[in-house]
């Protein structure tokens, strides 16, 4: 492969790690942004990816689903993974946001359920039909990425 300009390379870091943080592995990031696993890993080390993916992992559905969870160990008779105290906060916490912050929070969950399906639909496509998905794919996730980043201003400016 030709040695790439900065932009580009900058680009492919930013393509490869976007894919890590929603759960693809290193060989299938590889085949989508056409670089080798050895050097998403070294990206992965000097970036903290797996950082970034739990970070990911702090979600609104997220949140719900390990409330869920507790709710079912709770009701089977095992020991829930959160105490009914750490529920009441986050709960609180999420009680206390603005209508505004909450509606973001969900719109950002579900700008990630999307970017999740588009990214299964380019693995699994072939030939010219996976070099068009894979275009949707990277246009529709720049506009996601500057919508998300313009809604989190302004909330952030509440």
């Amino acid at each position: 492969m030709p040695k790439l300009s900065k932009i580009e390379l900058d680009a492919k870091k930013q393509e490869g790690r976007n894919l890590f943080v929603k759960k693809f592995d290193f060989i299938q990031i590889s085949k989508l942004i056409k670089v080798s696993t050895r050097t998403l890993s070294k990206w992965s080390k000097e970036e903290g990816w797996e950082e970034l993916k739990k970070m990911q992992d702090l979600s609104i559905s997220s949140l719900k689903n390990q409330i869920l969870e507790t709710f079912h160990d709770m009701k089977s008779g095992r020991t829930p993974k959160l105490t009914s105290d750490e529920i009441s906060k986050l709960a609180s916490a999420f009680e206390k946001l603005s209508d505004r912050k909450k509606h973001l929070a969900y719109m950002y969950d579900s700008f990630q359920e999307l970017i999740a399906e588009l990214a299964k639909e380019v693995t699994l496509a072939k030939g010219k039909d996976k070099e068009s998905k894979l275009e949707i794919y990277k246009y529709i996730a720049v506009l996601m990425e500057k919508l998300t980043s313009k809604k989190y201003a302004e909330a952030l400016d509440e």
